[in-house]
């Protein structure tokens, strides 16, 4: 009994130096050097309308043990204003209908925060990004360890799709929101349904748009983009904060309306499905994509649980290569990847629920449906 509570009080000693050992001294400065990941996870929030599968303690997709990429994100403490946390928010939206409209949504920043400029931002994510360009061999890797179980979610969610055949022209007439006038909705009886679930390869989409882009580069969620104290860093540099970096995503996917005159064309990028884990074998979110000649991207998400529709928007920063998608009609949660990303089979993401909370979710390619 006696050996017990010396071990007990042994163990609780090292993990108050471990605590003070990692804590942040710089007062919400970016380290000298990366310091060790947080070492818990909490569970990701439930969303209304939509399963969230609780994220393991430890995840093989490329993130390190223990990387804290889920829930409320550590507080961080201003220079000269009051310290704040990302609580557990009342997050709505993905089951909503849509009626108003895609809004030009404006994230609540916490009192005394300033954001850095989007030109300075940038320059930091490029620069960083130009450290380590991407290596098919990584990506390769990445796809690899997962195709087993994006085997599965294909499977599991063509047996949904034969019962009830999403974006297919009966679904349309019985899911007929009030879209944009520029959403790709007006343009799909151009096409035949299985016309706008095509995959488009990331050759086709450097030729399809007018960026001048040379090779990708891939977005991988806890490897080359990393959530740590309160920063992200890219390619180990620290970038920006955690609430610029979401902020930043925020305003990238706020898409100002284009002329009634402009007559833009789309190209299809396939149909996804979008899941809280990679856990998670039947996912309920299902999202149509398109693409413009000058970036912008428009879709559509469907919640098949709660047979809800939302029209979505988002738009590519030619610098970064860098999207951002509005997945609510409030515009309060954001999905952030590499456009890259987009043209795999199977690819992480951020998901931003305002500027406090982030979570990586996960996107699955669905495949292509037979020409008719």
């Amino acid at each position: 009994m006696k050996r017990t509570l010396i071990l007990l009080a042994f163990l609780a000693g090292c993990c108050i130096m471990w605590e003070t050992a990692t804590a942040d001294p710089g007062g919400g400065k970016p380290p000298p050097h990366p310091l060790p990941p947080t070492p818990s996870f909490k569970p990701a929030p439930h969303i209304v309308g939509h399963k969230v599968t609780p994220h393991p303690a430890s995840s093989d997709f490329h993130l390190p043990e223990n990387f804290h990429a889920l829930g409320p994100l550590p507080k961080v403490t201003l220079p000269k204003g009051p310290s704040f946390g990302g609580g557990t928010l009342d997050l709505k939206g993905l089951n909503l209908p849509h009626e108003s409209g895609l809004l030009a949504y404006q994230p609540k920043l916490p009192s005394g925060f300033k954001p850095i400029s989007g030109m300075e931002f940038h320059k930091n994510l490029s620069g960083a990004m130009l450290k380590h360009p991407t290596k098919i061999d990584d990506v390769n890797l990445s796809l690899k360890k997962f195709h087993s179980h994006t085997l599965l979610v294909k499977k599991n969610l063509h047996k949904h799709y034969l019962m009830n055949p999403w974006f297919a022209q009966n679904w349309w007439l019985n899911h007929n929101f009030v879209y944009p006038y520029w959403h790709y909705f007006h343009h799909f009886h151009l096409h035949p349904p299985w016309w706008w679930w095509q995959h488009a390869a990331w050759i086709d989409c450097i030729h399809w748009m007018v960026y001048d882009w040379g090779d990708p580069f891939y977005y991988d969620c806890g490897v080359n983009i990393l959530y740590r104290d309160n920063w992200v860093y890219v390619n180990d540099v620290a970038v920006a904060t955690s609430i610029d970096y979401a902020y930043q995503a925020f305003q990238l996917a706020a898409v100002p309306p284009p002329p009634p005159e402009e007559n833009l064309e789309w190209m299809p990028l396939g149909v996804y499905t979008l899941a809280s884990s990679r856990m998670d074998p039947d996912p309920d979110l299902i999202l149509q994509l398109a693409l413009s000649k000058g970036g912008l991207i428009s879709g559509t998400l469907y919640n098949r649980t709660t047979n809800v529709t939302v029209a979505v928007s988002g738009r590519v920063e030619p610098q970064t290569q860098r999207v951002a998608i509005q997945l609510s009609d409030n515009g309060d949660i954001v999905m952030d990847t590499g456009f890259y990303n987009l043209t795999l089979p199977y690819s992480c993401v951020f998901m931003h629920f305002g500027v406090l909370q982030t979570q990586t979710w996960f996107l699955v390619h669905l495949d292509p449906l037979p020409k008719e």
